[in-house]
């Protein structure tokens, strides 16, 4: 990496924004972090670098029984057809430093059924990453597993009910 290259790049996001130059050179964010060996420091950027690889299935769309989808309003949801489940979890959503899991739907319950302690979970997590490749393992061996683990906590305390 030409380290005048990357100095110039980082000045252009302190003056424009990270979803600026994002725009102005019409690269993804994976592509930007990865090609100027970029760190990643806040939340926003950690967005949408999620995003930009979930549009581009370069992340798994499957966990376990879970089904993961990005819908039109960026949420991640986890849905299990088999027992009409479907939660939101998200992490770094509008531009926050937590994971935020809310149950949408389980069996016959929906979320206006549900205590608030059952309705929404959130997770402080960290938004510092020096590279994509530490992101992307961040991603795998805590995200999905600790998202999954959450889910069946809940699903078992609500199926006890």
């Amino acid at each position: 990496m030409n380290p005048k290259a990357k100095e110039k790049i980082l000045k252009l996001i302190e003056r424009e924004g990270f979803d600026g130059v994002l725009d102005s050179l019409q690269l993804k964010a994976y592509d930007l972090v990865e090609k100027f060996d970029l760190e990643i420091n806040n939340p926003d950027m950690c967005w949408t670098l999620i995003y930009d690889l979930y549009i581009d299935n370069k992340l798994p769309g499957q966990y376990k029984e879970f089904t993961i989808e990005l819908d039109n309003d960026g949420f991640l949801g986890w849905e299990d057809v088999s027992t009409n489940t479907l939660f939101y979890a998200t992490p770094f959503w509008d531009a926050e430093s937590n994971l935020p899991i809310n149950i949408v739907t389980h069996k016959e319950y929906d979320e206006r059924d549900l205590p608030d302690e059952l309705r929404y979970i959130y997770i402080q997590i960290p938004y510092e990453f020096n590279n994509l490749e530490e992101f992307i393992t961040w991603l795998r061996d805590f995200y999905y597993p600790t998202t999954y683990k959450v889910i069946k906590d809940i699903t078992n305390r609500i199926d006890q009910v």
